[in-house]
This record gives structure tokens, C-alpha cells and sequence, in this order.
């Protein structure tokens, strides 16, 4: 071969070399993380050009990360994607093209930002082409036109017949609502994959979406509440329905769109938060989120088993939300949301606010009960202690419920509790006799004790705040304990009383086995309430609240454990 052709052929081998690290995205000069895929599949690619905000790469939610960004992170989504052979890779410093799509199945856009390049008309043409031609494209929207983002999807998704609204969501407490009018809860769906098996799914504050293509919808109480979009500041409107259905839509309202485009496939979610770390598990989202990449990757015919009804790593609880009227989710002081957040703060631990009793977990916790039991439920529980397996029952004493001693009856028939001057026992004194106590309260926090675990010097208090506002500037008004104990099972956790008056030790939790598995009984729970642990997830614990998330952390390890 002559000398000039063989320098010819380097130079081109050298340009091709060049143009395919180009697009691989190896460069470590921009910090770019894209590569094509390699290896089976399916593939997703996450953009990260287009926003960066809770993407599954830079945030998740810990313990002690109280910041925004990291509390409704992506992450845990996409760990149990690649764990069931979804793999996914990011593009962060390049626009999209039609060559940085090929070979994926699925194109990922969160909820995009204004600080970031908005989408160009190559990069609109690029993706409607994706879809036509087979992939799958998930959007994430969210309220009113907010970062921006309404403005910058709709071109795409124009000729796929879906638009997303310059409004909020808004359902009606208490009935559609978790906190609020814009945590709502989305219960209405069409026969679809991508709602298959789904109860309840939840926003936390999202917007509706505009389309012939709705698979989940609102309740025909809610509305689409409007933003001015001269009013940039908070991008919410006015939170009530002012009369005009031609400015603000009546239900039912979509909340997911799912369509066909060509041979592709396209879906819109109206809440970003509803796939954060922090919500991901309450009610149905992770199921709404697998059926979505499942049916848009086009894999919902050859697979064998669901992605669905695969299980997280990890220790796996099912903290029940149907039988207390979704408390583990509401954000009022006597809910549970913070205690449900913390959970899910271990890495090892997956926390499911379920509407479901009898789906395969490690733990069930049934947080204050009040809405009674179905024998169907009862024998799921029994089902489940029968496996060798725990459930958690937590109650406030002083508010026992007739559903809690309805539990009590059937798995702790011998249960009975005391306090100064009284002592009553469920076999012989009835059910009744267990509601509306009058316990007294022990003031002040006091050290904890157990045999099963290290306390680490934790000292237990509630608290009870004048207000909703727990700033430091407005400590609790009481800080207390129950002084109550019981003789049922054995003592799990117990307080010594470190005042002058009333007993000497106050019994937390108390625990016994029960036909195969443990149950444990807190005899009170105030201390696990937003009133006690704080009202926002994004703000760290006071420190009268600091020990109630230590026990807290403490009593998932204990559950990480073999039962005795």
C-alpha cells in the first residue's frame, strides 16, 4: 500500500476514533458521563443537559441529609432498576441527538429546569423520531409551569397528543387529601399497564395533564386551580376554585398520560416528588413508576415476572396507611409522616406506606390503628406471624382504639395494662374498658433501658407544641411519658422514671411470641408523631426530638434481626 494512502487511512481511523469518544462522552475535561449501551439491556438513558435537580446520580435520601434536593432524590427508583437488569446511564454535558439515542429503549427527562439549556428543535425533532421509531419516552411534570418546565415539554409532546397544564391539582380534604389540598390522593384509573395492580397512587403537589390518553385521574371534586403566569414567585395559585370551570377545569383530571406515537411508546407523570426517595414507597408509586419503564421499554410481554412484584434489597416493612385513615402519610401533629420519611432514611431498609395486608414483607408496623379489621386482614396477619415473622402495633394509651384492641383480641388475647391505682385486663374487663383512659403523665424525658439492644443513653420524651411551628424559638409547652406499664409478654423497651412521682419504670414496648413470629406492642407512641420528631422532612430534628430518631434507627436494626 502506498505511503500516502496508509497516512490517508490513519487520519480517517484517527478522525473515527476521535468522533466516537466525542459521542461516548469520554472526555473527562466537561465531566461528561454518557456511553452508548453496551450489553444487554433494556437501557435507559437519564438527561441530566436538560436539569439536574433530584436525579438519581447526585442526591438520596440518608440519614442526617435534610436537604431538599437529597430527601426527594431519585435514587432508590433507579438502584432497583438496575438491580432487576434495567440498566441506565446519564447524559449531562451534551444536547440529545438522534446518534445519543440510538440503541436505548427509553429516554428519562425529569422535571427540567430554567437554569439549565432548554430543548433546541434538532433535539425536539430528534426525540419525536425516538419514539416514532420504537423507544419509549418517560416525562416527569409537575405543578403550574414551575422551573419552567411546561413550556419547554409541550413542543414535544404536541403531535403525541398530550400537553401539560399551567395549573395545580387540587382534590378535596379529607377524603382525596394525605396534607393539604395538593398532597392528594389519585384512586381512579383505566384498564392499562401502565396502572395495572395499582390502589392509590399519591402527588405531593403536582399539576394535571392534558390529554385524551389519561390513565390515573382525580376525583370529580377536584379542579385544575390556576396560576397567574405573571406570578412568578411560588408558582401556585390561590388553592381554592373561584368559580370559573373554563379558567380552572372540573374532575376528574388526568394525573398520568400514556400513549402510543408511531411504534413508541410516551408517558407523563403530573408530580415529581411522587418518585423521590422520601414519597417513592407511599401507596403505589413504585408499582406506577416499574409498570411505566416496564411498558415503555416494551417489555411488558416478555416478561416473566413483573417488575411490579419484585422485591427492594434490603429489610422490607410494610408500615400500614389504609387502617389509620393514611396518618403515616399526613403531615398534622398527630400523623406519622416524619417516623415514615426516617425509615427509608437507612439505605438498608425500604419502607412501604401499604394499602395492602398480606403482600411479602419482613415486618408489618400498624401505627395507631382506628379503622376496624376484615377477618381476610386478620388472617393475612396471622399469616404472617405464622412465617416466623414480626408486626409492630403502636398505640397512644390514653386513645386506644376499638380497632387496636379488635388486634389485641385476636393476637394478644391476655393483654392488660396498669397505671397508678389501676390495672385492667382484656379477658375479663372488655374491650371497652381500654378506651378513653385517663393516664397521667409523667413530665420530662427519661433514660431508656432494654435487654435486647444499646439504647445509648437515649432519654424518651413526647412533646405536644402550642402550635404547628416547631422552631427553636417555640419549644414544646410538655414534654411527657405515660405512666403506664403492662405484664403482657416481655419488656422490649421501658423508661426509668427519673422524677419523684409514679412508677419507677414505664414500659415503651413490650414483647412476646405469637404463633410463630413476635408481635411488640408500644403502649404509647407520642414520641413517633410529627408533633414530637418535626413537621417538615427537609429540616433537621430538634434536639428534644433527636432521641426519638435514634430509638427509631435502633428498633430497624432490631428488625434487621432473626426473631428469637
Amino acid at each position: 500500500m502506498p505511503s500516502s494512502i496508509r497516512t490517508l487511512s490513519f487520519r480517517v481511523a484517527t478522525l473515527l476514533l476521535l468522533a466516537a469518544i466525542a459521542l461516548a462522552g469520554l472526555s473527562c475535561e466537561n465531566g461528561e458521563t454518557y456511553h452508548p449501551p453496551h450489553g444487554e439491556g433494556p437501557w435507559i438513558l437519564v438527561d441530566l443537559y436538560h436539569t439536574r435537580i433530584q436525579n438519581p446520580e447526585d442526591y438520596r435520601l440518608t440519614k442526617g441529609n435534610y436537604q431538599y434536593q437529597g430527601v426527594f432524590g431519585y435514587h432508590r427508583l433507579f438502584a432497583h432498576l438496575n438491580d432487576q437488569g434495567y440498566k441506565w446511564t446519564s447524559i449531562r454535558e451534551m444536547p440529545l441527538s438522534a446518534p445519543r439515542l440510538k440503541g436505548f429503549d427509553v429516554l428519562f427527562i425529569n422535571l427540567v429546569h430554567d437554569s439549565r439549556p432548554d430543548f433546541s428543535q434538532d433535539e425536539i425533532k430528534a426525540i419525536q423520531e425516538f419514539v416514532f421509531e420504537g423507544g419509549g419516552l418517560f416525562i416527569i411534570a409537575d405543578h403550574t409551569n414551575v422551573y419552567r418546565h411546561a413550556e419547554r415539554i409541550n413542543p414535544i409532546l404536541e403531535p403525541m397528543g398530550i400537553q401539560a397544564f399551567y395549573h395545580t391539582a387540587v382534590d378535596v380534604p379529607p377524603t382525596y387529601s394525605v396534607g393539604g389540598s395538593g398532597w392528594i390522593m389519585i384512586r381512579n384509573f383505566a384498564d392499562h399497564p401502565v396502572t395495572a395492580e395499582l390502589d392509590t397512587i399519591s402527588f405531593q403537589t403536582g399539576g394535571p395533564i392534558d390529554s385524551e390518553h389519561g390513565v390515573a385521574f382525580t376525583s370529580d371534586q377536584s379542579y385544575a386551580d390556576f396560576w397567574n403566569e405573571e406570578e412568578t414567585s411560588g408558582f401556585y395559585g390561590n388553592w381554592k376554585f373561584d368559580g370559573d370551570p373554563e379558567l380552572e377545569p372540573r374532575g376528574p383530571l388526568n394525573a398520568v398520560a400514556a400513549a402510543e406515537y408511531g411504534k413508541g411508546r410516551v408517558v407523563v407523570a403530573g408530580d415529581q416528588n411522587m418518585f423521590g426517595d422520601a414519597w417513592l414507597h407511599f401507596a403505589n408509586n413504585f408499582e406506577l413508576a416499574l409498570n411505566t419503564f416496564e411498558w415503555t421499554a416494551q417489555q411488558d410481554q416478555a416478561a416473566t415476572t413483573r417488575l411490579r412484584d419484585t422485591r427492594p434489597a434490603g429489610l422490607h416493612i410494610a408500615v400500614n396507611a389504609s387502617k389509620n385513615d393514611y396518618n403515616t402519610g399526613r403531615t398534622g401533629a398527630e400523623g406519622f409522616y416524619n417516623l415514615f420519611v426516617h425509615m427509608n432514611r437507612d439505605i438498608n431498609v425500604t419502607a412501604s406506606a401499604t394499602t395492602r395486608i398480606g403482600a411479602d414483607h419482613d415486618a408489618l408496623i400498624f401505627l395507631s390503628p382506628t379503622i376496624a379489621f376484615e377477618q381476610d386482614e386478620i388472617a393475612a396477619i396471622r399469616q404472617h406471624l405464622n412465617d416466623g415473622k414480626r408486626v409492630i402495633l403502636t398505640t397512644e394509651a390514653t386513645s386506644i382504639s376499638p380497632a387496636t384492641t379488635q388486634l389485641l383480641q385476636e393476637f394478644a388475647p391476655d393483654f392488660e395494662l396498669s397505671y397508678p391505682g389501676t390495672t385492667i385486663q382484656l379477658a375479663q374487663d372488655g374491650p371497652a374498658a381500654f378506651h378513653n383512659l385517663k393516664i397521667p403523665r409523667i413530665d420530662g424525658a427519661h433514660e431508656l433501658q432494654s435487654d435486647k439492644f444499646d439504647l445509648k443513653n437515649i432519654h424518651l420524651a413526647a412533646a405536644i407544641y402550642s402550635s404547628r411551628d416547631d422552631d427553636d424559638n417555640n419549644p414544646a409547652e410538655i414534654r411527657y411519658l405515660l405512666d403506664t406499664t403492662s405484664n403482657w409478654g416481655t419488656s422490649l423497651i421501658s423508661a426509668r422514671n427519673q422524677t419523684a412521682n409514679g412508677s419507677p419504670s414505664i414500659d415503651i414496648a413490650r414483647a412476646k411470641l405469637v404463633e410463630g413470629g413476635e408481635l411488640i406492642i408500644f403502649l404509647q407512641d407520642g414520641f413517633f408523631r410529627n408533633r414530637t420528631m418535626g413537621y417538615k422532612e427537609t429540616r433537621p430534628p430538634k434536639p428534644h426530638a433527636q432521641p426519638s430518631v435514634d430509638l427509631q434507627y435502633v428498633l430497624l436494626d432490631y428488625l434487621k434481626t432473626s426473631v428469637p
